[in-house]
């Protein structure tokens, strides 16, 4: 077992990292109790909250701070905690019956939408769906049953447009950003429909018709992915679901897209913990049916290489242990200069000056930053993702 990252982040960061795990060791939660002595450190609760909020896994230290007694943290920071878990499990319910709301359409239109991220994984993956904070639903869908999935998402309430800072109104997307991310972006862009649900401001429904932007010159397209994907059924709804191979591969895409996008770093969502846990708690759950030589020979075949060990690497530095070391020297590239790199896709690359898990966890990282992306983003004004 290795040791924790004393020494080389904050006491608040390491706090968080021992708390952001499903399955807190011993080590951990020994160690966190060290750093909620008061003898030993003061914990900064606002940069400790903020970082928590920030990765997206405060429901999941809401509920392991509950689980392990941590503490004693005082009474309010206690009621933050639990609330948080508990709103996220209310949240989850809520996302759940719109999920199968809508797999239900369509699948009557035989629109074979293949579930990715989140979604999968707060179903299957998690042990409850509540620890993994979701803020949208990720499909993949062919480019030839695109125009039926528009049709079928508008009659369920659906608009692919912007919605206003009081989640009143949704504009729709004028017809030249339309054009602009089907030239640049492997993605629609996102359904959004009000609700009045208490835990939900809207329902957000990401569509991905390839896993790779156009930009990269590489393509694992929606119809291979469908092709691959296996049938099942979801909160009594049929459903697809994508093969391990596929899924490991697009958390580790997904990952490297986030993490060097000019967009995402300027909106400072570049760099979540979460995520780092979605590799690290599928290949645990998966591990007995993914195929390691499949995956690699996946892999190149895409030559995605890089985006995969870029994922892994960085998912091995937070959470040690976990990946197997012999898939990681496969995918291991001569030159690892490329990690500390972003602004790639946009065309502008630049490199970062500080090492990983100290940008990781600075909330200010994105003011280093000078060059801009020129991709409009026409995600909402409030509680963007």
């Amino acid at each position: 077992m290795r040791v924790h990252h004393s020494g080389q982040i904050s006491p608040e960061a390491e706090l968080l990292l021992c708390t952001s795990r499903i399955d807190m060791s011993p080590v951990d939660i020994e160690r966190a109790r060290e750093l909620l002595d008061r003898a030993n450190t003061s914990v900064d609760w606002g940069v400790f909250f903020h970082l928590a909020a920030k990765h997206r896994v405060l429901p999941l230290v809401g509920r392991n701070f509950d689980r392990h007694s941590l503490g004693p943290i005082g009474e309010m920071r206690h009621h933050v905690l639990r609330a948080s878990y508990l709103f996220s499990i209310c949240r989850s319910n809520a996302f759940g019956r719109e999920l199968a709301f809508v797999l239900a359409a369509l699948d009557s239109h035989h629109v074979n939408a293949v579930l990715r991220k989140g979604v999968f994984l707060a179903e299957y993956v998690y042990p409850e769906p509540g620890i993994r904070y979701m803020t949208d639903f990720d499909l993949f869908v062919p480019r030839d049953a695109i125009e039926l999935l528009k049709t079928v998402m508008h009659k369920l309430g659906y608009t692919q447009g912007r919605d206003s800072a009081d989640r009143r109104t949704i504009t729709p997307l004028p017809r030249e950003l339309e054009l602009f991310w089907s030239l640049h972006v492997g993605e629609l862009p996102p359904f959004i429909r009000l609700t009045s649900d208490p835990y939900v401001d809207v329902f957000v429904i990401d569509v991905r018709h390839d896993m790779m932007e156009p930009g990269t010159g590489k393509s694992v397209s929606a119809i291979e992915i469908r092709d691959a994907a296996a049938s099942t059924r979801i909160r009594g709804v049929p459903a697809w679901i994508l093969r391990p191979e596929y899924m490991l591969l697009d958390l580790a895409v997904h990952i490297y897209r986030e993490a060097t996008t000019l967009a995402t770093i300027a909106a400072g969502k570049d760099l979540c913990l979460y995520r780092f846990l979605d590799i690290i708690e599928f290949y645990k759950w998966a591990k007995d049916r993914l195929v390691l030589d499949d995956f690699v020979e996946l892999t190149e075949k895409h030559q995605a290489s890089d985006e995969v060990f870029y994922a892994l690497h960085f998912a091995d530095m937070i959470y040690p242990d976990v990946l197997p070391q012999q898939l990681m020297s496969v995918l291991a590239p001569k030159d690892r200069a490329y990690l500390d790199e972003y602004g790639t896709l946009d065309g502008q690359r630049q490199s970062w000056t500080e090492p990983f898990l100290k940008r990781l966890f600075d909330r200010n990282r994105e003011r280093s930053v000078t060059v801009r992306s020129s991709l409009l983003r026409p995600r909402g004004q409030r509680g963007e993702t």
